[in-house]
């Protein structure tokens, strides 16, 4: 699930000390976007909020300040991870004259597999497999005899934060638009690590729960708005239905119908069947806000909230596109003109490198989507790079770091050493713009501004974040890169790479000590691709690391042409048992972009068994 937290906690964080210009070029949305006016910049310089709790702050994930948090923070925050997305696409015509259909989830890198892989057949019920996850009954993803479907986030913003005036003297007292209330008041306990627990007071409002501290002397008060933080009218999740109904869906509007039924989960279905349709249409309840944008902290006192959910059928939605084809990899919907149900979305770079590769494949088939899934250019330096090649650079290692640059294929390898100088100036260009504004904040915040900023500021010249020297703070960003490089690498060039930064390191919750490391964790390996490539590898620079943290958790090609036409590969092994054979003999195959295929007919099916485990009644 997406969840756009992190943003509106840095406003509050940041009340009064950052202006609308500078918050529209530190967030720019998507290239060319019209940014409402939010009265949030009025407001915010007269408010005094007390600080945030560890709580908020643990939802967003891959917080890098949890040194400077308490215990509880760091407990709360351990194993969080970053990055969102997902790539799926599917095109009406393969290469037998059917459609195909392909998808690669992004989540967390962990240990065991999120993803276990399945074939269930109920004789005259139903035929379907792909996906499941753990305790979860059904296929997820995947395909049965008629359809295909695939998901990816939508980016649908559905939390918010508000903000209510408070009693000065009296800070449980609150200001609302039909008069003053009070907070009510319930313990909160919470589990730590060895068997301990810490229990704390919760706050609560007509509108959601309080996340600010509430001594006396502050006037204002910031509360989460949330499906469940609504006391009533809370949308009527059933997601599960859904899951049983794809697999019994004879056509993609069956499916896409089904997809209503997920609520609490915004995504991209994209769906393909034998009858040559395909369709797309996202899930989730949008809510209709009254009195904000949804954007920065609305004005719970003067009425701002939440005014029911956008019905399903409103929703962005499409069947059997003219172009014949349909790409969704978390960027805005190019064909939808509703009302706005975002502000934050991925990068352009992954979705508009598929769009391009299908537009250039007259009838893909199999292998074609296969090399795709693992594509590793980056449409991010083709946008960057030109507008740093202009510029001439006095410092002798901003020069270095521009002629590495100068010199790049552009293909985001593990061996590459011109790789790991475009990633590390990324980092350091977002902390020379940004370190002396946010201080500690930066860290704490970095995840959701590494995917923001550096997208568009280098064409704002006249940007407030240069503070008037553009060409001088990229020379130190380049030159900060150089040492970067230095220190993480060596001072030896000829032995940079991508790689010796940005390696997969899965690592089992129980593996505490060098033998259980040995025994459970595979070892770690160099990484091809970064945050904005449609092979992903999410890593989040803000905590000095650049090491893996979300990966394509699992890679899927259906061909519907193919009754036997799905081919799906994850990291890892189907077994979470350590010591099995297949503890972790799919990652080097997973790696390699290899697919493994998992037949639906009985010929299929016993053409390829190798095993058979019988359940019988004793």
């Amino acid at each position: 699930m997406f969840w756009p937290w992190a943003e509106k906690l840095l406003a509050v964080a940041r009340a009064g000390r950052l202006t609308e210009v500078e918050w529209k070029d530190m967030f720019p949305s998507y290239p060319g976007a019209e940014l409402p006016h939010d009265d949030w910049f009025d407001r915010a310089p007269g408010l005094k909020f007390g600080a945030i709790s560890p709580g908020a702050l643990a939802f967003h994930g891959g917080l890098t300040g949890a040194h400077e948090a308490p215990e509880l923070a760091r407990s709360l925050i351990a194993g969080a991870q970053p990055g969102s997305g997902s790539n799926n696409w599917t095109v009406a015509q393969g290469e037998d004259g059917r459609p195909i259909l392909a998808n690669d989830p992004h989540i967390g890198l962990s240990l065991p597999a999120v993803w276990y892989f399945c074939h269930l057949r109920i004789p005259g019920v139903l035929n379907a497999a792909g996906t499941t996850l753990a305790g979860a009954p059904g296929v997820i993803l995947g395909r049965n005899e008629r359809v295909a479907w695939a998901v990816t986030n939508f980016m649908l913003d559905a939390v918010d934060v508000l903000t209510y005036r408070v009693d000065p003297d009296d800070p449980l007292r609150y200001f609302t638009d039909n008069g003053p209330l009070r907070m009510r008041q319930e313990s909160l306990t919470i589990g730590l690590p060895q068997g301990r627990s810490v229990t704390l007071p919760l706050y609560l409002t007509e509108k959601g729960p309080v996340f600010t501290s509430l001594e006396k002397g502050v006037n204002a008060a910031a509360i989460m708005k949330w499906y469940g933080t609504i006391p009533d009218g809370a949308p009527d999740d059933r997601t599960f239905r859904g899951v049983f109904a794809f697999m019994r869906a004879g056509n993609v509007s069956e499916l896409l119908e089904a997809a209503g039924n997920w609520k609490y989960l915004s995504m991209n279905f994209v769906a393909a069947d034998v009858d040559g349709h395909i369709g797309w249409h996202a899930s989730g309840a949008a809510p209709v806000r009254r009195g904000y944008s949804g954007r920065l902290p609305g004005d719970a006192s003067a009425g701002a909230d939440w005014n029911g959910f956008l019905p399903f059928e409103a929703m962005p939605h499409l069947r059997d596109p003219e172009e014949g084809y349909i790409v969704t990899a978390n960027y805005r919907p190019e064909k939808y003109d509703g009302p706005v149900l975002s502000h934050i979305w991925c990068a352009p770079y992954r979705y508009r490198r598929i769009v391009s590769a299908i537009q250039g494949m007259r009838r893909p088939g199999v292998k074609e989507f296969q090399a795709l899934q693992l594509d590793v250019h980056s449409g991010q330096a083709d946008r960057i790079l030109p507008l740093l090649h202009g510029l001439a650079f006095e410092d002798p290692r901003a020069a270095e770091a521009a002629l590495l640059l100068a010199g790049w294929d552009r293909e985001v390898r593990a061996e590459s050493a011109a790789a790991a100088v475009f990633e590390v100036f990324l980092t350091q260009l977002i902390r020379c713009l940004l370190s002396e504004r946010l201080g500690s904040d930066l860290d704490l915040y970095f995840n959701a501004l590494s995917h923001t900023v550096e997208n568009e500021i280098l064409e704002r010249p006249n940007s407030p974040l240069w503070k008037g020297d553009m060409i001088g703070t990229v020379t130190r960003a380049l030159a900060n890169t150089i040492d970067a490089c230095v220190s993480g690498m060596g001072a030896d060039r000829r032995t940079w790479s991508w790689g010796r930064l940005h390696r997969h390191s899965f690592r089992h919750p129980g593996a505490s000590g060098r033998l259980s490391e040995w025994l459970l964790n595979p070892p770690p390996a160099p990484a091809h691709g970064d945050n904005n490539t449609i092979n992903v590898s999410w890593s989040n620079p803000g905590n000095g690391s650049y090491h893996v943290t979300t990966i394509p958790s699992m890679r899927l090609v259906a061909a519907l042409g193919d009754p036997d036409g799905l081919f799906i590969i994850g990291p890892l092994g189907q077994s979470g048992q350590p010591g099995h054979r297949h503890y972790e003999d799919l990652t080097d195959m997973w790696r390699e972009g290899k697919l493994v295929r998992i037949p639906l007919t009985e010929e299929g099916v016993r053409a390829a068994v190798q095993e058979k485990l019988v359940l019988a009644r004793s």
